[in-house]
């Protein structure tokens, strides 16, 4: 015969044992409902399209509308002002009154999306960088600065490893003391900046196009040929072959366009003119600047054609 205490040890080991059910069911269930949960709201209709329609919905996501100068004369304001008149001298009822199509918002939502499937962000990334120029600049005024720059940073490398097209620039202004001055780089070339940038480039596997713009500050404490032939003699060493062009601007300052450098199909660099008319082939070895501002101002037989040539013609 059981004592009063052993059934109330009975009933507690009972009460406990089924406690201890409920809370295992219920994490079990619990569990359960997250691991369903992701793949239900995976289930997209929109991710149900084959690959094809969902990439041309990407890249109408990345690629703007191109925009007519000829279809609107005035500006949108004063346009939608003068159609309002227009309607209200006439007395058009509101549905009959003329409404000017509001501009397609395409980049609102893409960040929220992105953070809400996975699947959208690995997709739409992998076409806008099929699609999309990435650009970058550098600044070369101060060689002892830090360069927060994708280009510049050893880790960044996964974000640089989808990049088809890319731009960079390259700009310097002089300063007082301490500046960046190309005269007083040593002989052999070691420049960290470009050996960093090289780096970065040669991790760019599906890399198909990059330029080079190298923007100098014109004033009296330099002249800014010495950064054009100081850079463009270091970078025109890289052996990637997607690096395609060298372009030389000055910062503040309309003048004639410079010629430039592009890669051609064999991989040599050569001159061409603002039109992009060949020139000439460019020297493999490091040129003098004598001889590099012979090939950055010589004139285009095509565009400037000699008093000889025009005779003839």
């Amino acid at each position: 015969m059981s004592t009063p205490s052993s059934t109330v040890l009975q009933w507690s080991v009972t009460a406990l044992f089924t406690l201890a059910l409920a809370i295992g069911i219920h994490a079990i269930h619990t569990s359960l409902c997250l691991k369903k949960a992701p793949q239900s709201q995976a289930q997209s209709p929109f991710f149900n399209l084959p690959p094809e329609l969902r990439n041309m919905v990407y890249e109408h996501l990345v690629v703007p509308e191109p925009k007519s100068r000829n279809s609107l004369p005035w500006s949108l304001p004063s346009l939608e002002r003068s159609l309002a008149f227009v309607a209200k001298a006439l007395r058009l009822p509101s549905s009959l009154s003329p409404s000017l199509p509001k501009p397609r918002i395409i980049y609102e939502h893409l960040n929220t999306l992105s953070l809400v499937s996975r699947q959208f962000q690995s997709e739409f990334m992998d076409v806008y960088h099929r699609n999309a120029t990435f650009y970058s600049t550098l600044d070369a005024s101060s060689p002892g600065a830090p360069q927060h720059n994708v280009f510049t940073n050893p880790k960044a490398t996964g974000a640089l490893s989808r990049v088809r097209v890319a731009s960079l620039k390259i700009l310097a202004t002089p300063g007082i003391s301490g500046a960046f001055d190309p005269r007083e780089v040593n002989s052999s070339g070691d420049w960290s900046l470009k050996n960093q940038v090289f780096e970065a480039m040669e991790s760019m596997k599906v890399l198909r196009s990059m330029s080079l713009n190298i923007q100098a500050a014109g004033n009296q404490l330099w002249n800014p040929v010495w950064l054009w032939h100081f850079t463009s003699q270091a970078f025109k060493e890289s052996k990637v072959m997607a690096f395609k062009k060298m372009e030389f601007t000055l910062e503040n300052w309309h003048f004639r366009e410079p010629n430039h450098m592009v890669r051609n199909d064999e991989g040599e660099w050569e001159w061409r003119c603002a039109m992009d008319h060949y020139m000439q082939d460019d020297i493999p070895r490091r040129l003098a600047i004598r001889e590099f501002c012979g090939a950055l101002y010589d004139k285009c037989d095509v565009c400037e054609p000699s008093e000889e040539a025009s005779s003839d013609i």
